[in-house]
């Protein structure tokens, strides 16, 4: 392909793209993220173990860390249901939820 050819490609490609429709993002920026921190020291002795499984360690620990913190995060509410004779909890957690 000589250079006039390549011009030609070129600027085909870029009248493409100019006429292309831009997608329009929506960003929300209303909320807050707040960050759970989970720091635990274990012993050298306890990693080196070969039947240690680490990660499952790892994994209850930051399990009772969150449920700790519950709830802050957490909005509790009852109701008295008369028909069933029964009380319902209900509880929001609230969430960040990443894009597709």
């Amino acid at each position: 392909m000589n250079a006039r050819q390549k011009a030609k490609h070129y600027k085909k490609k870029y009248e493409e793209l100019a006429n292309m429709n831009v997608p329009h993002f929506e960003v929300c920026e209303s909320g807050t993220i707040d960050t759970i921190r989970f720091e635990r020291c274990y012993p050298v002795a306890l990693i080196s173990n070969p039947n240690t499984n680490i990660r499952q360690i790892l994994v209850k620990d930051l399990a009772y860390e969150l449920a700790r913190n519950f709830d802050a995060y957490t909005k509790f509410t009852s109701a008295f249901q008369p028909h069933s004779n029964q009380w319902k909890f209900t509880a929001d957690v609230r969430v960040v939820k990443g894009g597709n």
